[in-house]
């Protein structure tokens, strides 16, 4: 099992789980305890862990963390953990970050609304906050909406299944979330604030993808994309 996750200067992912250079032996479910705290701010290739993360690249560590069992004894199991830091790390900037997050959850199927809305701020051709403030609009009013029915399937009044309107509730709060870090981006004095709004987005996202890639979607979007006005932004 392999991760990759950035930190502060001191060694602290943006979670709060302190990492640094080193090899240890663990009992398994002190390992199970380690990657599951790595799996919320953490990816498989660095460039994916550097798009997900709050915190900005240019100030950033990044670390490997590999686990092994090395003993699947019943009665004493154990896992060998070497952590090591890698550089540099990859240059990524506050558009990457937004630009990334709007071509996985329109991917993943958003509505009709949301991707018109993000493939016109992808091209370049509406990035107005406004425009953004008003799909925020119709988007809350119809999540309004979604959950009156929620509430009448409570009372069985309807047969919609529970398990995939929580699915959409989901997907339509992540890119809530994008939508709005939208809105505060044209402002560079909001840089830290977006970051961690896309970040709110982007968590977990592996658990939420399903059949994206998003390793090879990462990488297409650094090819694309050609950062400007906010390059000095991470």
């Amino acid at each position: 099992m392999r991760k990759y996750v950035l930190t502060d200067a001191d060694g602290v992912t943006a979670l709060g789980t302190k990492l640094q250079p080193g090899k240890l032996v663990q009992d398994t479910r002190q390992k199970f305890d380690l990657m599951s705290k790595l799996v919320g701010c953490g990816s498989d290739t660095p460039l994916l862990a550097t798009l997900i993360s709050s915190l900005p690249a240019e100030q950033a560590r990044l670390f490997q963390v590999n686990c092994w069992t090395v003993s699947a004894d019943p009665r004493q199991p154990s896992s060998y953990t070497v952590t090591k830091e890698v550089r540099p790390v990859p240059t990524v900037v506050l558009e990457h970050k937004l630009a990334f997050g709007l071509q996985v959850f329109m991917a993943l199927g958003s509505d009709r609304d949301f991707k018109s809305w993000a493939q016109s701020w992808l091209d370049e051709t509406d990035r107005s906050p406004e425009t953004a403030k008003a799909l925020l609009k119709t988007e809350e009013e119809e999540e309004r909406a979604s959950g009156e029915l929620e509430a009448l399937t409570a009372w069985g009044e309807t047969g919609t299944d529970d398990t995939l309107g929580h699915d959409r509730d989901e997907l339509a709060e992540r890119c809530g979330h994008l939508v709005r870090a939208a809105i505060l981006y044209p402002d560079k004095s909001k840089s830290d604030d977006v970051a961690q709004i896309i970040s709110l987005a982007l968590v977990n996202l592996a658990i939420v993808a399903g059949k994206v890639n998003l390793a090879a979607l990462a990488e297409q979007v650094m090819a694309d994309s050609q950062p400007t006005s906010r390059s000095e932004a991470s």
